[in-house]
């Protein structure tokens, strides 16, 4: 037995009770499935309705090897850089074929004829503008670009060191260029074939003042995160790949403030980059209770929904303003994320946005990147084929380039716009309003899948626990009709949750445009109503054994308490006028409800049983 206290729930009580040191990271997954034979008027495709497209590769790039990077001048031009290959597999010489192009006019949407400016690029993956000059973030530098037109000086600004930079090493990638707080900040990729000796900087956010110097190392414990983007409230997430200590692909918040030394910990593991190595987590004991991992803000499930995802950007206007999208290198098209903070934690979404194919953009998409009119430029990678190298996946349908202009309109179709916790299950927002069969429990089904990494590549230490039938208590449409409220019969963080719904139509009879939606759950949104007695929250003990949990209640005066299930279901309860307990038989796992009255005032507690 145990003695646990309360748990910080961002200034409402919750208090838990566990007999397990240890939770393997988990996420909640919607998924919104079609009855049979139903269709969307928008059928998802290769261009989703809130854009128009338009193909801007000059012919003069059409042999490129693809585009590692893309930035804007101030006048305009843009700065690209290719990429150029990859050395794998292993042993095989350094390539610096990468190049820098400058397009005229790219912003514009009407691009003039390109220049090359430079050769010879080791691997370049990132483009920054500073002032009237462009930075290039090759794999073992980033190199300095002073000129203008078509005439440019290239310098070294600053280098990897090399006690952490192998050139012999094809997967120990630089990811992308951005710049904020006056400094430089780029990703690492840490070794293909797991190395657990790779040093503390591979897989991690490093820093360089904009005028070099000292490196700042503010995240560890990533895999091959392709690019940072800037999401909501000016914050950095970036985008996993699924692989060694990663059983799924995933969308990190990287808070760079308040931070451990040498940054957070996201869970791949080696010798160096945590306070105890390679030892896996384990459902039965801490690995490590003195260096946490943190778990993404949102699983993006792998497969047939994502591959390799690539940079994401926010998206600043329309339907969508707030939520972020990115690109897939081997998979195409485009997911949307939607992203809320519960407890001071970014949690949310992935939506599928759209696919790849001729009706849109036709590659592999490795950037967006917006330009002043508010258009986004969308460029495009591939390896494995034209002669880039690298593995045979590295590429969507062959493809290894492209660059187009996507333009945001008012459109949005019949979906799931976004998706939110609650304190008994899940408010679904639509873009337009449902019909009433939205708010038919009948047409929702529920299933959870709990990941629990391990070192094999994509692996998940536990498979029985996937897939297990979790009731639905209740579906209520708003009165608007754009809200879904849905109410389970447990509910359990850090867990995904498939949610299926069959036969749903907007009020005009428009089918969904998209029929899946991943919300990960780390932690349970706020109660609408919560009258703690006094400071109770502080004051309360709790333990569990063999799944039977002891609660104090340490009230003088009248009072009558009850454990309650998320669905109204009473377990446990308890009346007195003095100090007593409140007892339960053997609980499963999940988010309970303590509620009464005690001392002439209503107690509502929220219980996590682990």
């Amino acid at each position: 037995m145990q003695s646990v206290g309360q748990a910080d729930n961002g200034g409402e009580s919750m208090i838990r009770a566990t007999d397990k040191k240890w939770n393997p990271i988990l996420a909640v997954a919607l998924v919104l499935a079609f009855g049979p034979g139903s269709a969307s008027v928008y059928a998802l495709g290769n261009l989703h309705p809130y854009f128009t497209i338009k193909h801007i590769m000059p012919a003069e790039l059409n042999n490129i090897g693809g585009i590692g990077g893309i930035g804007l001048l101030p006048n305009g031009d843009g700065a690209i850089c290719t990429w150029g290959g990859s050395q794998q597999p292993a042993g095989t010489s350094s390539k610096s074929n990468g190049e820098v192009w400058i397009i005229p006019n790219l912003a514009s949407g009407a691009p003039g004829t390109p220049v090359r400016v430079a050769t010879g690029m080791r691997e370049p993956l990132g483009v920054a503008v500073v002032g009237s000059d462009f930075f290039v973030m090759e794999k073992p530098r980033i190199a300095k670009f002073a000129g203008s037109g078509s005439t440019w000086t290239k310098s070294t600004l600053w280098s990897l060191p090399t006690t952490w930079y192998n050139d012999d090493q094809w997967h120990h990638f630089s990811f992308n260029l951005v710049v904020r707080d006056n400094a430089f900040w780029f990703t690492t990729g840490t070794a293909y074939d797991y190395d657990p000796n790779d040093p503390l900087q591979r897989g991690a956010l490093i820093k360089v003042p904009l005028a070099g110097g000292s490196f700042t190392q503010l995240a560890r414990g990533l895999r091959n995160t392709n690019g940072v983007g800037i999401g909501p409230d000016g914050e950095f997430f970036v985008p996993e790949n699924q692989g060694h200590w990663k059983p799924a692909d995933a969308l990190y918040h990287i808070p760079t403030a308040n931070v451990p030394t040498n940054g957070r910990f996201f869970g791949f593991r080696t010798n160096a980059n945590n306070a105890c190595g390679t030892t896996p987590p384990s459902v039965t004991g801490i690995s490590c209770s003195n260096d946490q991992e943190y778990p993404p803000a949102i699983w993006i499930p792998y497969g047939g929904f994502s591959n390799s995802p690539t940079r994401p950007i926010l998206i600043k206007a329309g339907p969508y303003a707030g939520q972020m999208i990115s690109g897939d290198v081997f998979h195409g098209g485009t997911l949307r994320y939607f992203l809320e903070k519960v407890n001071g934690e970014y949690q949310g979404a992935a939506f599928a946005f759209m696919t790849a194919g001729s009706g849109g953009v036709n590659f592999g998409i490795n950037q967006f990147l917006y330009t002043p009119g508010g258009s986004l430029l969308v460029a495009g990678i591939g390896g494995g084929t034209c002669n880039l190298g690298g593995s045979g996946n590295w590429n969507w349908n062959g493809t290894c380039r492209g660059l187009d202009l996507l333009t945001p309109t008012d459109k949005a179709p019949f979906e799931i716009l976004a998706v939110r916790s609650l304190p008994n299950g899940f408010d679904v927002e639509l873009t337009q309003p449902a019909g009433a069969s939205a708010g038919d429990k009948a047409n929702w089904k529920v299933k959870t899948t709990v990941f629990t990494p391990v070192q094999a590549y994509g692996g998940d230490a536990n498979g029985s626990d996937n897939d297990v039938t979790v009731e639905v208590s209740s579906a209520t449409l708003s009165q608007d009709g754009k809200h879904v409220r849905l109410q389970l019969a447990s509910l359990e963080t850090r867990r995904m949750y498939a949610i299926t719904m069959n036969n749903v139509t907007s009020t005009t009879a428009e089918q969904p445009y998209t029929n899946v939606a991943y919300y990960t759950l780390n932690n349970v949104g706020p109660a609408t109503a919560i009258g703690p007695v006094g400071d109770f929250q502080k004051r309360v003990r709790s333990t569990v054994q063999a799944g039977r949990v002891s609660i104090e209640l340490p009230f003088q005066g009248g009072y009558q308490v009850a454990l309650l299930r998320l669905d109204g279901g009473k377990v446990a309860e308890a009346r007195g006028d003095r100090p007593g307990t409140l007892t339960t038989g053997k609980l499963t796992p999940g988010i309970y409800l303590l509620s009464g009255t005690a001392a002439g005032a209503v107690l509502r507690e929220k219980i996590r049983v682990e």
